[in-house]
């Protein structure tokens, strides 16, 4: 019963512009879903979540899953900067794709405007028996462009 209740509470302070202005949130175990019509676009998860007056956050053991997008993501620790429309992930960051596979990495920014994720530091992309090393990943959502940079190695399971 606690738990409805508090859902409830939360809802209405997400929901509520004017309160949203107002107050800052600090949660433990946070899911949050947002729907167009009866369709799932995002859903957020975390163990401690964290909202700031601007509409900025900060989360612990954050998952985001976007099923219009293609993407699932996990890391240790993620951010939200609203007035650029920012996520950040960072430690042990887990992108999975619908198209291109699973991707390793320690940091990964998605700006959301654009629909663009990046990764500037070392990354492992694995699918089917394919696995490859570089850096710098791009990865356009809207056009589906993909790009690893760096000293790019790949290997091949048979």
């Amino acid at each position: 019963m606690g738990r409805a209740l508090l859902t409830i509470l939360l809802l209405i302070i997400l929901v509520s512009p004017a309160l949203s202005k107002v107050m800052s949130l600090k949660v433990q175990d946070f899911t949050y879903r947002r729907y167009e019509g009866s369709e799932l676009v995002l859903k957020l998860k975390s163990a401690y979540f964290e909202r700031r007056e601007d509409e900025s956050f900060s989360a612990k053991d954050l998952e985001l899953f976007s099923p219009k997008r293609g993407i699932a993501i996990k890391a240790k620790h993620g951010f939200y900067n609203k007035n650029k429309d920012l996520f950040y992930f960072q430690g042990n960051v887990e992108l999975k794709t619908d198209k291109h596979g699973d991707i390793y990495t320690e940091e990964l920014f998605y700006d959301i405007k654009e629909e663009v994720l990046r990764a500037p530091a070392r990354v492992i992309i694995k699918k089917d028996k394919i696995s490859a090393e570089g850096s710098d990943l791009y990865y356009n959502l809207k056009s589906g462009e993909f790009r690893l940079k760096g000293s790019v190695r790949a290997k091949f399971s048979l």
